[in-house]
């Protein structure tokens, strides 16, 4: 099962909400718990404002939103918001996937990450791509607190697959494009 929230079916088609206000909380699906964004061969242009995503628990990956551009497009825009206490194997707030000849450009901005739990990596982000997909977040004025990753290191910046391990408080005022 996916979304167990929400899910945004932007396969083969444009699809592209604007939720504002609203929370999601305490769901749980395999992937993409809170919402899951899928453009596969599609387009979309989900936009999130003043949302939060509070103990949702994915079985596998995406604890809060699994975005998915497989042979597609995926530009999703995430504006002050809150991820707290999500939980996933990989992305336990938010997982961008990009496979083969897809791309995702999320803009994530004025965004709080506290306590949230990746069993393996990308306790509040995790940006995975295969073939010639493409994968460029763009993150700027978040504040990552508390995260934690079970089997991985810091690797103090912000690059392809974020990994930041438990800390106090974690502060982006850059925007980060790769």
């Amino acid at each position: 099962s996916c979304g167990g929230g929400m899910y945004n079916d932007a396969s083969d088609r444009p699809s592209s909400p604007y939720i504002e206000n609203c929370t999601f909380q305490n769901n749980s699906a395999y992937y993409g718990v809170g919402i899951y964004n899928n453009a596969k061969n599609g387009y979309s242009e989900l936009e999130l404002t003043y949302c939060s995503f509070i103990d949702n628990t994915a079985k596998f990956d995406g604890g809060a939103i699994l975005n998915e551009a497989s042979y597609g497009t995926s530009n999703i825009k995430i504006i002050q918001c809150k991820f707290f206490h999500n939980q996933a194997y990989y992305g336990a707030a938010i997982l961008n996937k990009v496979k083969e000849a897809g791309e995702a450009n999320p803009i994530i901005d004025r965004v709080n990450f506290e306590q949230n739990t990746a069993f393996m990596k990308g306790s509040p982000i995790y940006n995975f791509r295969t073939g010639n997909g493409i994968c460029k977040p763009v993150i700027t004025r978040c504040i990552f607190t508390n995260n934690v990753e079970s089997v991985t290191t810091p690797k103090g910046q912000i690059e392809q697959q974020p990994t930041l391990q438990k800390q106090k408080s974690y502060s982006i005022r850059k925007t980060f494009k790769h």
